[in-house]
């Protein structure tokens, strides 16, 4: 029989080891055996389809790295990254999802983790890297649809509104149609890259123009750029819930996202830096929308008229998932209890219909609508970046922290290797993340003090909030279960006692014809010892 009860802190641990007793940590929350739940109908290939576009979507947005850093450096921290940041970042997310499967994601490991204004402030980072990222892509297609078309500041207006009204209906409908869809977008993104690579192969590469690197990097646009290129891998945990077998499948997407990533960003460099048109133009021209000088210079005008198009498919795959996994985020909040409890309670609902979280999409998407809207794309990217890392850094400090106190947790996937290992999985992304804060936060005044705002006044607000509001802290947490060894033989007096024994036992005692004590002897004995 098995008996739920508060996790235990370490010491209490190992005195219940020292009562031969096996415990084992499970995540609980408390509403989520009363709630509708969401189906789990995601494969490898749908969520592979669903990562790839939220967090690569194609090399859209990449030109700015070969700008600031040329091709080589990019080529060169593209292969790096991953293996700093995706690989580990990835094996992290992977054992935390599996171990405590929720919709809330980063935000309920943190609050399994960490006290719970440490866990506040992760839901107010999370709030404002979902609101600023899901705004960026609205306007990028607006101002794409704008230079083709020469559109005005009403009629971008209208494109926004249309196009996120078309990307919460798909919503709405259900995640398998998210992920199907995804997995569309994600061939046809790859598509026009792939067709330039194959294009140029005839004409050779152009190893010496792949080879240079200017004499001053500006870093500070460099590794934001490269980095954002491979943001998002954490977000498959916020649809954890919805994938089938979530064990393998949950890592094989991972491991085939890496190689797909890889395969949508160097090939088109090594085109971009090898074609002859473009051999007079520096790399330091090169900018956004450069990959359609890129496809005309290698194709003509058909293959350039399909990169455009490429770009506006990619992004409505990248806005289309982005808000299926921050919908299914700011749900998770709502179980997590952050908001006012009506509030709350009414976010969190998912529809019996669909199966999704209806009220959160909408309230996502009129999120996204007001700033994408209001805002200009250079404002809302400086802060993209910095958002995400320090998020990031949340999610990897809380893996780092059940690892070393909660050994007991029900892990059916564990990162690879002991103590040292995790240390490693989780230190070296925490490391580049530091690292590309400080870098993002010297790119100007206003990106410096934004950040210093975003991150300290995050961390008061949040004391203050929890302090005196929220003192019995947020929904979710970590219980323990745990079987005694010596039931496995004997049983014990609960069991013997329990509803379920006696229904199928009336007559009988738990031991037939237990021996008789004699407690005069008994007691004669015990006081040898």
């Amino acid at each position: 029989m098995r008996e739920g009860r508060p996790l235990l802190n370490p010491r209490d641990a190992s005195l219940t080891r020292g009562r031969s007793s096996s415990p084992i940590v499970r995540f609980r929350s408390p509403r989520s055996m009363n709630e509708t739940r969401p189906k789990a109908v995601l494969t490898t290939l749908t969520l592979l389809g669903v990562i790839y576009t939220a967090s690569i979507s194609g090399g859209y947005g990449l030109e700015d790295s070969v700008s600031a850093g040329g091709p080589l450096l990019s080529i060169i921290f593209l292969c790096l990254i991953p293996f700093v940041w995706g690989i580990p970042v990835s094996m992290c997310v992977a054992e935390l999802a599996c171990s405590i499967p929720s919709n809330a994601g980063p935000i309920m490991w943190v609050n399994c983790s960490f006290p719970s204004w440490v866990t506040f402030s992760t839901v107010l980072w999370t709030a404002f890297l979902n609101a600023v990222d899901n705004s960026l892509y609205p306007a990028v297609l607006a101002d794409y649809c704008a230079t083709l078309f020469n559109l005005g500041f009403m009629e971008k207006t209208i494109i926004k509104i249309c196009f996120l009204s078309l990307c919460a209906t798909i919503n709405i409908v259900g995640v398998m149609l998210v992920g199907t869809f995804s997995v569309a977008i994600m061939f046809i993104t790859i598509l026009p890259f792939f067709l330039m690579f194959v294009l140029q192969l005839p004409h050779g590469l152009d190893w010496e123009r792949i080879a240079y690197v200017p004499e001053k990097v500006n870093w500070a646009l460099f590794l934001p750029v490269v980095a954002w290129n491979f943001s998002g891998f954490d977000s498959a945990g916020n649809v954890i819930e919805e994938v089938q077998n979530p064990n393998p499948t949950f890592i094989r997407a991972l491991i085939l996202m890496i190689i797909a990533a890889l395969a949508t960003y160097i090939p088109p460099i090594l085109a971009g830096a090898s074609a002859p048109k473009l051999k007079d133009i520096p790399f330091d021209h090169w900018g956004d929308g450069f990959w359609v000088k890129v496809g005309e210079a290698v194709g003509g005008t058909p293959m350039a008229v399909t990169v455009m198009i490429g770009g506006a498919i990619s992004t409505l795959g990248l806005m289309t998932t982005l808000l299926a996994t921050t919908s299914r985020s700011l749900a998770g909040m709502g179980t997590l209890n952050a908001f006012p409890t009506f509030f709350s309670k009414w976010l969190e609902k998912y529809s019996e219909r669909y199966s999704t979280p209806v009220n959160a999409i909408v309230v996502n998407a009129l999120v996204t609508m007001v700033l994408s809207v209001t805002l200009t794309f250079q404002t809302l990217v400086q802060l993209d970046q910095v958002l995400y890392a320090v998020r990031l850094i949340m999610i990897l400090s809380a893996f780092l922290k059940l690892r070393l106190s909660v050994p007991f947790l029900e892990r059916p996937y564990l990162a690879p290797g002991g103590t040292i290992a995790a240390w490693l999985w989780a230190g070296v992304p925490i490391a580049f993340s530091v690292f590309l804060i400080v870098m993002a936060m010297t790119g100007g005044n206003l990106i410096f003090y934004s950040s210093l705002g975003l991150i300290f006044g995050t961390l008061l607000v949040s004391f203050v909030v929890v302090r005196f509001f929220r003192p019995d802290g947020f929904e979710g947490e970590l219980v323990e279960e745990y079987e005694d060894a010596d039931m496995q033989t004997y049983g014990t007096i609960l069991e013997m006692e329990s509803s379920e024994w006696r229904k199928y036992h009336p007559t009988k005692t738990f031991i037939e014809n237990p021996p008789k004590i004699n407690h005069k002897r008994f007691n004669q004995t015990k006081e040898f010892f």
